[in-house]
């Protein structure tokens, strides 16, 4: 018989895409298949939908694998809205209208009447197939170690004597899980699957669950085949740490965590570093403080702190950070009333910091002459007393002996005396001083 197979316009995609012809699909005998009519926006989710308002059939972004946040319906209540949830994965259905999609491995809708083709197309059924009347599972979730099994009641227009067999195939990849066996009853089959057999045909890679779907196909002598899905929710244990979330890499369960959140020892926070297998704060933390690594310098005798990602030196009270060390201010000689400022000693006299001030004691027979301990009986600017300071010129000084101003010239560095003047050696380079009468005349 020639069958005339028409795509079903009813089969809805779960996360976007549409579902094909305006048309219903007819059977062999031109005759309309009976469909159902939902109605979009009342809250319930009827045959056809996927989703209906808040009506989202259990669904979440966790059991879709897509981490946490709200999941949403679409306005047409042809699809989930996940664009809220942290892990989003934008389905690509293409030209599908049921099964999983080959990028997200979420259900692109199911089909109202008829049957789901490998190629994600809705076809009414051979009449000349073999019937599946009962397709199950003994668990609705499987998580690492565990099995699943399926079970299938079958019959053909031909009787059961006419059915070959059936397998359980991959909806993304074709591969084989495994070929039903006969339970011995005529039209009953059976097969049981492995965590690991599922993971062999095609790697279990998710995070928080996974739906996997498996397609079972039977087939008769005249090579009709009939097809029906059955899903089963993939899960890891549910870790119970903040922030944390089921992961499964290859067929291995672990823990991850939220989207914001970094894996560090055996917990996940928000931290931007991992210290010792701790999560610090940068903004509080002094060896990491702005930036991971960034340690905040401790000054001698006192400590560091972080605020708000800011390094601040702490000192005990009355104390103040200067060039690394903690020092009190008030008495430190090198940074008296403010850091740097040195009290310096001299030959005279010896500076000590009192209250923040720099104070001069002069030590033996100096006195304090304009802030400087000079000794008076020598001082050319302070000769005797304060302020009393002996001639200086360019050419010559007059010295302070004993409190006394010379009275006879000290001839300054290039010159040489001459009598009672000093001569230049620049401009009288001869060194000879003029003679007459028993007396110099001057520079020669």
């Amino acid at each position: 018989m020639n069958t005339r197979r028409w795509g079903l316009g009813l089969a809805m995609s779960v996360l976007g895409g549409g579902c094909g012809g305006d048309d219903p699909p007819v059977n062999d005998y031109g005759h309309y298949a009976s469909t159902s009519t939902a109605v979009c926006g009342n809250a319930v989710k009827e045959r056809g939908e996927v989703c209906d308002g808040a009506a989202l059939d259990g669904a979440s972004c966790a059991s879709l694998g897509m981490g946490s946040g709200t999941l949403r319906c679409r306005a047409d209540c042809t699809a989930y809205d996940a664009t809220a949830c942290t892990d989003y994965c934008a389905q690509d259905c293409g030209g599908r209208q049921c099964g999983p999609d080959p990028v997200c491995h979420l259900s692109c809708g199911s089909c109202s009447v008829g049957i789901c083709t490998s190629a994600g197309r809705c076809e009414l059924p051979d009449p000349d197939a073999p019937t599946i009347l009962t397709l199950g599972t003994n668990v609705t979730t499987l998580s690492e170690g565990e099995s699943i099994t399926l079970t299938a009641m079958v019959t053909d227009p031909q009787g059961v004597a006419d059915l070959v067999g059936g397998a359980v195939t991959d909806p993304i990849n074709g591969a084989t899980y495994g070929a039903f066996s006969s339970t011995g009853s005529a039209g009953s089959y059976t097969l049981t699957l492995s965590w690991y057999a599922l993971n062999q045909a095609r790697r279990i890679d998710f995070t928080g669950v996974q739906l996997r779907e498996l397609v079972a196909e039977f087939v008769d002598t005249a090579g009709h085949r009939a097809a029906q899905p059955v899903s089963v929710t993939l899960t890891c244990p549910v870790p119970t740490g903040e922030g944390e979330l089921a992961v499964c890499s290859n067929g291995s369960c672990g823990v991850g965590c939220v989207a914001g959140m970094n894996r560090c020892g055996y917990g996940c926070c928000a931290g931007t570093c991992c210290d010792n297998s701790a999560c610090v704060d940068t903004s509080s933390d002094p060896s990491h403080c702005g930036g991971c690594w960034r340690a905040c310098d401790w000054p001698y005798g006192g400590s560091a702190s972080c605020v708000g990602g800011d390094c601040r030196a702490e000192c005990p009270a009355g104390q103040t950070a200067c060039d690394g060390y903690c020092t009190d201010m008030a008495s430190d000689n090198w940074n008296c009333g403010a850091c740097g400022r040195v009290c310096d000693s001299d030959y005279y006299g010896t500076s000590t910091c009192v209250a923040g001030e720099c104070e001069l004691t002069c030590i033996d027979d100096a006195e304090l002459c304009d802030g400087v301990c000079v000794d008076t009986a020598w001082d050319h600017f302070n000769c005797g007393s304060c302020g009393h300071a002996c001639g200086d010129y360019t050419d010559a000084y007059y010295a302070c002996s004993y409190g006394s101003c010379a009275t006879t010239p000290t001839c300054k560095g290039g010159y040489y005396a001459c009598g009672s003047v000093c001569c230049s050696w620049a401009t009288h380079p001869t060194g000879a001083c003029a003679w007459q009468g028993g007396g110099w005349l001057g520079c020669g």
